[in-house]
């Protein structure tokens, strides 16, 4: 079975309507927020069992919402005698303590075994895909200035990063290739760093009466962690994610993730990342063939969504609304045919730095560091050291680390001057005698 959602345009209006910029608004009712009386009141005896004798202003907190959302199911869960009041905390209804009678918490055990998941209440799905819809990656306003900014730090060639430009401003697929150490992961990664304004994300999804947990604390960064009036708190406000695949990335895990434990699903890798990046770094080098990996992303290039299947066989339609990035070492013809290639618009080689490059690095990663920069120590260590190697983009900052470095062990002044400091350091980073 398939489930495949409405086009954003003929979706019944979220809770969260977007408005200039997409702000969710808090919502009134649980029909407003999209949700079943019957899912809520087994999330309220829940969250009892976890925080007996919560009031109702800390229960309707725990969910998210506010008090007079969540108001009608706790008296009906007192009028079949599964809660009662336990004193009084606060002021008005939403003062009462609630516990579990012997009933309710017979009803809470089952509803646990249904799911563990016990944060603010999930997000229908149909408002999700419409948020992430009013967010696009492309809103984004790319100059060169800003892109140039963004990539300082990497001394990028301009005629580089305007041509990664174009990329993130389409939100386009985007091959980075080149030899090792030649900066593409950090290329990719700051690629996020362009894409400037925040989006909201929901901490959960609701799916087919189960709830997925998308707010994930390891990659996505909230740009405001207190509670902002006029926002419905069942989403937070993040920077756009910046989310990092290497070599541990399997087919597996580009689905739904069943947790036993808690009983609730984890979004695989590429639901974090809409809204913003997806790396795929040290591509050709998984655990599984590059076709096979390659295959995976055809629907989501083409369609921009993706199909998530949960333990039911049922399959379920989400966007796809990222920009994927792929970081090789390989050619990229020795990893995809030319049909997927076509799918990758753009495509970047990292060459070597030029002589005139790895001066200036060299010359930026002294000044970084409080090392006085040295031509001829500079010229000394290439003459010597790099007869047969090429150059390499990451070499003078791994370089003058190792300088530093012993320099503080034996107790001197670092000095890129140095020829006893320099061949010690370059002796060490190549593996090589002095």
């Amino acid at each position: 079975m398939q489930t495949t959602l409405q086009s954003p345009s003929s979706l019944r209006a979220p809770a969260s309507a977007p408005t200039r910029g997409f702000v969710p608004r808090p919502p009134e009712s649980l029909q407003a927020a999209g949700l079943s009386p019957a899912f809520v009141e087994e999330h309220l005896l829940r969250c009892l069992h976890a925080a007996p004798q919560s009031t109702g202003a800390q229960l309707a907190a725990a969910c998210g919402v506010g008090f007079q959302a969540i108001a009608p199911i706790l008296d009906s869960l007192r009028q079949d005698h599964l809660v009662e009041i336990r004193g009084q905390r606060g002021i008005g209804d939403a003062g009462f303590a609630y516990v579990h009678t012997s009933k309710g918490a017979a009803r809470a055990l089952e509803a646990l075994e249904k799911t563990q998941y016990r944060g603010p209440l999930p997000v229908p799905i149909a408002d999700y895909l419409a948020s992430v819809e009013a967010q696009p990656i492309d809103n984004n306003l790319v100059t060169g200035t800003r892109v140039r900014e963004a990539f300082a730090d990497l001394l990028a060639p301009d005629s580089l990063t305007d041509k990664i430009g174009p990329s993130i401003m389409s939100g386009s697929a985007l091959f980075l290739f080149g030899a090792p150490g030649n900066g593409k992961t950090a290329m990719a990664e700051r690629i996020s760093r362009v894409l400037s304004d925040p989006i909201y994300i929901p901490h959960a999804i609701e799916v087919d009466g189960t709830v997925v947990k998308l707010f994930d604390p390891l990659v996505h960064r909230p740009v405001d962690c207190g509670s902002t009036p006029g926002v419905d708190q069942r989403w937070v406000q993040i920077e756009r994610p910046l989310v990092v695949a290497g070599g541990e990335l399997t087919l597996a895990s580009l689905d739904l993730l069943w947790s036993e434990g808690g009983r609730y699903y984890e979004a695989p890798l590429q639901l974090k990342a809409n809204g913003g990046v997806l790396l795929i770094d040290d591509f050709g080098r998984q655990q599984v063939r590059p076709t096979e990996m390659l295959n995976r992303w055809i629907v989501p290039l083409e369609k921009h969504v993706d199909y998530l299947t949960l333990l039911t066989g049922k399959r379920v339609q989400v966007p796809f609304q990222q920009m994927l990035v792929f970081a090789t070492n390989l050619e990229p013809r020795d990893l995809a045919d030319d049909a997927f290639l076509r799918r990758i618009r753009f495509k970047l080689r990292l060459d070597d730095p030029t002589n005139e490059q790895f001066e200036d690095l060299f010359r930026r990663a002294c000044s970084s560091r409080g090392i006085s920069f040295s031509a001829d120590g500079l010229r000394y260590m290439l003459q010597r050291w790099w007869a047969d190697r090429p150059l390499r983009m990451c070499q003078p900052r791994d370089l003058v680390d190792q300088i530093a470095a012993i320099a503080r062990y034996q107790g001197v002044e670092p000095n890129a001057g140095s020829h006893g400091l320099l061949d010690q350091a370059c002796a060490s980073y190549f593996g090589v005698a002095a």
